[in-house]
């Protein structure tokens, strides 16, 4: 009997089980379904962090999902390209899969760190459709995810391919909170915020796009590794709520021409915290590799600059007073800019030609004081290639070290293919470049490290022509949306002579600003007295553009930012803020030993800088009480 009751037992266990299973299978059949309906192809990075998710449906459709830390932040959006040989956002059958694991090292001539190295996991998907193989690659980086498309014909019939458009969208979570610059096409914007997607006031937006998800996430969307044979691209306020839309520039009046095979560049998001934005590097992670052999000719520097103070830029006594302040500084270099060459009278291409009887004699000074000369251009007279080769050559063999050109104002694929074409150019004369009226980084200072600097940037200039939008406020956001690109050539000022009313932020937030915002060609844009005044002197004399490395130390987006950087064995601490606050620095990134600091501070008035020094260690906080719209530098040199 007791066998014969543990047999039933048994039975009755076994019953159970079966029901509840055929109940369960019946509750998930639909899921089932529905899932077997499409294909998933899931990518993380090394630490799990960093997830995207694939899927391709029934009728051939394309989209995505990214997770950051287990949290949605990118929702199910759309893929695709629109092409002249068909539209491959649908209709798409898979070919075939593959997977990669990236690990890159490089070095940064200029940039926030000098030796950079990453990890990544690589997905590779094809499909086809047609005569045509539509290409995406998604990278799951622990900062961060990105993807991009490539274009292939299976056919000898087609050489070439007409872009349209990109059906590419970034569906944001409900509720979360955005930091945008409307579209300019010399993208110098302010950051504007809104507290939703209706709020945001402007239909076309430029890159970078800031959000924070509900989850606390915060995250940023630009493209990187933008190619000759493709555009520029914008962000504009999508279909549906919460959603936006990738736009080729539109600069861009007709379809993109490319040779077959092609790739599209990168379209990034980097997640985490505040300090993962200001911190990142994704732009030039996903940036091409080197392209220039030989590079010690590439020098990083200083720059002193008349043209925003008011001084002349056609003089040669006045550019002598500034050759011989970058001298006495131990700069680099000095801007010759707009005015420097005499107007062309006898056509209206180029509009500069020629030079002033005393250019020879200023290039001469120039090479005794050791300080080279950067010769700003406008990007209309570098239009036709022969002016463009014979310019660049003239002016190397006169003895000039760089150009400035501006007014480029157009992300279009001519001027995609100009850029390409100035970045060789000028390398091959040994000819390092500043960008003005340019867009931002893509991580093209990776691929060619003469690009000292590009602005994309609503900078000091703007104190004359929009000085209420010029505030401690839009200081701080620099760091966390177009800082976190790459160089930042702001111009910054150090006196108020600029204001003729206010003063928006204190003299000692204006004294940060050139080791907060990370720039190859750091352009000193006040006048000579203002810089050879101690305390000021003491700070900026041998001050670096490069650096070893960098670390955030503080951060909070809107309200305030701290940024330590490296050169050699001395740090730099810079710190600006909107609110009243106390900042704590932390020292633990310094090594064993003891260290003298340079502490440089507000006064009571906010107009004057004070300097302290003080003996540290790694063991030190230094607690720097801060004015509203203030801020501090910090110098740690290690003692003997």
């Amino acid at each position: 009997m007791l066998f014969i009751k543990k047999k039933t037992n048994k039975q009755l266990i076994l019953n159970l089980g079966l029901a509840l299973l055929l109940m369960v299978i019946g509750y998930l059949m639909p899921q089932l379904v529905q899932a077997a309906s499409a294909d998933h192809w899931l990518i993380s990075d090394t630490t799990k962090r960093s997830q995207a998710e694939v899927s391709l449906s029934a009728d051939g459709q394309l989209s995505y999902q990214v997770w950051h830390a287990g949290k949605l932040i990118v929702e199910p959006s759309q893929l695709g390209l629109a092409t002249n040989l068909g539209d491959l956002s649908t209709g798409l059958t898979l070919n075939a899969t593959s997977h990669e694991n990236i690990k890159q090292k490089y070095t940064l001539i200029a940039g926030p760190k000098k030796k950079h190295s990453f990890t990544a996991n690589q997905l590779n998907l094809t499909f086809s459709k047609g005569a045509l193989y539509l290409d995406l690659t998604v990278r799951a980086m622990k900062t961060g995810i990105a993807f991009r498309y490539g274009v292939r014909s299976n056919t000898a019939d087609y050489t070439q391919v007409g872009i349209n458009n990109e059906y590419t969208t970034f569906n944001t979570p409900t509720n979360s909170h955005y930091w945008y610059m409307p579209y300019n096409v010399s993208h110098e914007a302010p950051e504007q915020t809104a507290a939703n997607w209706q709020d945001i006031q402007a239909a076309h937006l430029q890159y970078p796009l800031l959000y924070q998800a509900q989850n606390g996430i915060y995250n940023l969307i630009s493209e990187a590794a933008l190619v000759p044979n493709y555009v520029g691209s914008e962000l504009q306020l999508g279909q549906q709520s919460d959603q936006f839309q990738l736009n080729l520039s539109q600069e861009q009046t007709d379809a993109i021409t490319a040779k077959l095979p092609m790739q599209t560049p990168w379209r990034f998001i980097t997640s985490g915290s505040a300090k993962t934005i200001t911190g990142t590097m994704m732009a030039d992670d996903l940036g091409y590799k080197r392209k220039l052999k030989k590079t010690k000719w590439i020098k990083p520097g200083i720059a002193a600059w008349t043209w925003l103070n008011g001084d002349a830029t056609n003089d040669l006594a006045t550019y002598k007073r500034y050759i011989d302040l970058a001298a006495k500084m131990h700069w680099q270099y000095v801007i010759l800019d707009e005015g420097w060459q005499p107007e062309n009278t006898t056509s209206t291409t180029p509009k500069y030609q020629g030079y002033y009887s005393w250019t020879t004699a200023l290039l001469k000074y120039a090479k005794q004081k050791k300080i080279g000369l950067i010769a700003w251009l406008d990007s209309n007279d570098l239009q036709d290639a022969n002016y463009r080769q014979t310019l660049l050559a003239e002016l190397a063999r006169m003895g000039f070290k760089g150009i400035k050109p501006d007014f480029f104002d157009s992300q279009n694929q001519a001027t995609m293919q100009l850029y390409d074409n100035l970045n060789q150019l000028a390398a091959q004369h040994k000819l390092v470049i500043d960008y003005h009226g340019t867009n931002q980084p893509t991580g093209e200072q990776r691929t060619y490290p003469n690009i000292l600097s590009k602005e994309a940037v609503f900078g000091a200039e703007q104190y004359v022509y929009h000085s209420d939008l010029t505030t401690a406020q839009h200081n701080v956001m620099i760091s966390f949306m177009r800082g976190a690109l790459g160089p930042v050539d702001y111009t910054p000022l150090l006196s108020f002579n600029n204001f003729p009313t206010t003063h928006p932020f204190t003299i000692t937030q204006m004294l940060a600003l050139p080791v907060l915002y990370q720039s190859g060609l750091q352009t000193m844009a006040d006048k000579p007295q203002i810089y050879l005044k101690q305390p000021i002197k003491t700070l900026y004399k041998g001050l670096p553009a490069s650096w070893d490395d960098s670390k955030t130390l503080e951060a909070s987006v809107g309200q305030y930012v701290t940024i330590a950087r490296r050169k050699r064995t001395t740090w730099y601490v810079a710190g600006i803020t909107d609110p009243k606050r106390q900042a704590k620095v932390k020292l633990t990134f310094l090594k064993a030993g003891n260290y003298q600091a340079e502490i440089f501070q507000d006064d009571a008035t906010g107009t004057k800088v004070q300097r302290k020094t003080k003996q540290v260690t790694r063991k030190t906080q230094l607690k720097l009480p801060l004015k509203e719209h203030g801020g501090f530098v910090v110098k740690l040199v290690k003692s003997e």
